[in-house]
């Protein structure tokens, strides 16, 4: 089951436009600083998580040397685990990906489309997919984790936006009717997908070797 994914935002846009979240500071959710010292405030703030934990028990447990991080945006999930493995690469197809590699905060940081750019010449043990399953259309998504097994990638952590439930409807519905009564539309942000929408997606690439919903994160493992 796929549904789609609508929110407003301080800016008001209508369209979502990545660019300018990541350089609104008003926008504090999706915003990345301008300066190392403002970014390491805002990332050392940030207390780990239960996903963090659990990223770091697979990495340990499977003997993960690098983490390939597509659409790291600010990077605080990825910042929380340097300490667990030997390389941690950031992508992201915006420009503060730049501000993030001027950092020095990460082993490799630069632009990268997963869809239209060739796979980086590096060894990849897990891709780890921050939220941005909601990007992509059925094909494209498909297409991810085609291209992810043709390069060997063994691993892949995929923390959905949201895994689709009745809940999940009800908020979707509920931003809709403050839309209408603020008389402001949302913007569109893409689509979520219940665990079958999901799972179609890698189907004959991957298989799913843990689950755990209430975080929520999968992690796969190639065929």
């Amino acid at each position: 089951m796929r549904i789609r994914h609508y929110a407003q935002f301080r800016s008001q846009m209508r369209d979502l436009d990545w660019d300018r979240l990541r350089n609104d500071s008003n926008e504090a959710s999706y915003h990345v600083p301008f300066d190392r010292e403002t970014y390491l405030k805002r990332v050392e703030a940030v207390v780990p998580g239960r996903l963090t934990d659990a990223i770091a028990s697979f990495v340990h447990e499977h003997d993960i040397e690098t983490i390939l991080s597509v659409g790291a945006g600010i990077g605080v999930l990825e910042y929380q685990l340097r300490a667990s493995v030997d390389r941690v690469i950031v992508t992201d197809i915006t420009d503060s990906i730049e501000r993030l590699a001027s950092f020095g905060v990460f082993d490799d940081a630069f632009r990268f489309d997963v869809i239209r750019d060739p796979m980086p010449e590096t060894r990849i043990d897990l891709a780890l997919l921050p939220r941005i399953d909601t990007e992509f259309t059925d094909d494209q998504f498909r297409a991810v984790f085609a291209k992810f097994g043709n390069h060997g990638v063994r691993y892949i952590c995929l923390e959905p936006g949201a895994l689709l439930n009745l809940r999940m409807i009800l908020v979707e519905s509920r931003v809709w009717l403050r839309s209408l009564v603020a008389g402001k539309r949302p913007a569109f942000c893409g689509y979520f997908r219940d665990l079958r929408g999901l799972e179609k997606a890698w189907r004959g690439y991957y298989r799913m070797v843990e689950c755990d919903k209430s975080v929520p994160v999968i992690f796969l493992e190639v065929l």
